[in-house]
């Protein structure tokens, strides 16, 4: 009986503590759901600008209502017009090519480090948890959040691109009431549900631009003369002076009606063919009918007053291009004159090499030319070459175009001393990626040039080229010591234009040359 007795005490125990046991596990697993043991860390990779939705065929259709994703051809003046392209920006680097029809990805790209932005947390039922404030960059230097596992937090975060500040929330207290008042900068937006798991749970923040976004770029023909010499009192109109957003939703409500000035780089010395603004922020609703006014704008000597361009189309949210090209309206005064060297070489007796040129021997050194008479002509000269081997020059009137043989070619028995103005040589860089082939590489035709000579109604010349076969032209500088001369342009007299080309083996030149004359432009 003794024995018994003991047995049962045993066994008895054992299941008072096992029961035990298992109380304290259950008590631990339920405080570990319920009370603050989920981690939140916070991680923000970018911002997004809101992308065109391709497959929303009425969307499409209110495009064509305004300038967007098209090009409109506008007058400046009689004999001057204007191509004006908004188009959406939809440059990235995390954008993918999509399947035609399908929905565009945001156009996104990285914050810059340091910039700051607040994380709001909410019950579901709309009162307020907890806040903080982040740097961009130093996230995994702050500690967790610490909630409640198993429930579901809003989270609201938000950034007006400021390393120093973020602002204020109004009626903070409930989500219902809580809106970021007045802001008139860039301002950037986040809302999240999310259920939290036990454990360390990563809060994805992708801040998402509430107002629209557009740079401005201004453009000269290459065929024109002159240059862009004042802009004032650039702006959009009529946009909004601020908005406020209501954090439950994203709504925005807008303030007073206004103006947003546009800022372009100084103009210099004898002004500039292209000139590209400041990203400029647009505080508006969805519209079609926002202007761009110019308080004044010279291009190529021809001043315009409170000149706007209209019908301008907006979706906040959206970055955008806006895009004006310049082109004077002209025509050949006695029609363009052909060029067709293309002379191989050849090596004498005494291994010294030379082209032969109508019969007669010309050695390396030797210049060759040829004459074109422009009759009188009130918008200058222009000499298109569709294919060059290595260099050349040109007189006007006796004047020489450049002090020295312009020396296209890398290697040659001159010094290269011509280049890109964007910094892109011949044989080397290209400043957008890749290099630039030689120049006797490239091909053109009489409407693509690779080379084109411009000369002003007042003597000045611009030399532009092409990158590659047929491509668009960027304007070209001297260097090297080699430098422009000014020429006497004749607008009621003849002008005589020689090509000139310094021998060096093989020598090719073929181009179009003309005087241009001012027409009105029909649009």
């Amino acid at each position: 009986m003794k024995t018994n007795k003991f047995n049962f005490n045993k066994y008895s125990l054992l299941l008072v503590l096992g029961f035990i046991f298992f109380s304290s596990c259950n008590k631990d697993v339920e405080t570990a759901v319920s009370k603050g043991d989920s981690q939140v860390m916070v991680s923000l990779a970018s911002f997004e600008f809101e992308d065109e939705d391709v497959s929303n065929e009425g969307e499409k259709q209110s495009r064509s209502n305004g300038l967007s994703a098209k090009t409109q051809t506008l007058a400046y003046g009689k004999d001057m017009k204007m191509e004006v392209t908004l188009e959406r920006d939809s440059t990235s680097m995390y954008n993918a090519p999509r399947p035609r029809g399908m929905k565009a990805a945001a156009v996104t790209k990285p914050l810059e480090p340091g910039v700051q932005y607040k994380l709001l947390v909410y019950n579901q039922d709309g009162s307020f948890v907890v806040e903080k404030l982040y740097s961009y960059g130093n996230e995994q230097t702050e500690a967790p959040i610490l909630l409640d596992a198993g429930k579901t937090y809003i989270f609201v975060a938000f950034s007006i691109n400021d390393k120093t500040k973020v602002p204020a929330i109004s009626g903070q207290s409930k989500l219902s009431t809580a809106t970021i008042p007045n802001v008139n900068t860039a301002l950037m937006y986040f809302y999240k549900e999310l259920k939290l798991v036990d454990g360390t749970n990563l809060l994805n923040v992708v801040l998402k631009h509430q107002f629209s976004a557009v740079t401005t770029s201004l453009n000269m023909n290459p065929n024109m003369t002159g240059a862009i010499t004042e802009i004032t009192s650039p702006m959009f109109t009529p946009t909004n002076s601020a908005a406020s957003l209501k954090l439950s939703n994203g709504a925005l409500t807008y303030g007073a009606q206004n103006t947003t000035a546009i800022t372009f780089p100084k103009l210099t010395g004898g002004g500039l063919r292209y000139i590209k603004s400041e990203q400029t922020f647009i505080i508006s609703p969805n519209t079609t009918t926002a202007k761009l006014n110019f308080g004044k704008l010279i291009i190529d000597d021809e001043p315009k007053s409170n000149y706007s361009i209209e019908n301008i189309k907006f979706v906040p949210g959206a970055r955008y291009n806006l895009n004006i090209t310049f082109q004077a309206c002209t025509q050949d005064v006695s029609g363009a004159q052909g060029l067709n060297w293309d002379f191989p070489y050849k090596t004498d007796w005494y291994g010294r090499t030379y082209i032969e040129k109508d019969g007669q021997r010309y050695y390396r050194g030797d210049v060759i030319d040829m004459t074109i008479t422009a009759p009188a002509a009130d918008y200058g000269f222009v000499f298109d070459m569709t294919e060059l081997d290595n260099s050349m020059n040109m007189e006007l009137n006796g004047i020489k175009m450049a002090t020295q043989e312009i020396q296209f070619e890398k290697g040659a028995s001159s010094a290269q001393n011509i280049r890109f103005k964007d910094g892109s040589y011949f044989q080397g860089v290209n400043v957008e990626g890749g290099t630039v082939p030689a120049i006797y590489n490239l091909r053109g035709a009489q409407a693509t040039p690779i080379v084109k000579v411009v000369i002003s109604k007042l003597g000045e010349v611009r030399l532009f080229a092409s990158k590659v076969n047929n491509g668009p032209l960027y304007e070209l500088e001297l260097f090297n010591g080699n430098t422009f001369n000014t020429f006497v342009w004749n607008k009621t007299g003849q002008n005589v234009v020689k090509i000139t080309q310094k021998v060096d083996q093989k020598t090719v030149l073929k181009g179009y040359g003309s005087g241009k004359t001012k027409i009105p432009c029909n649009i």
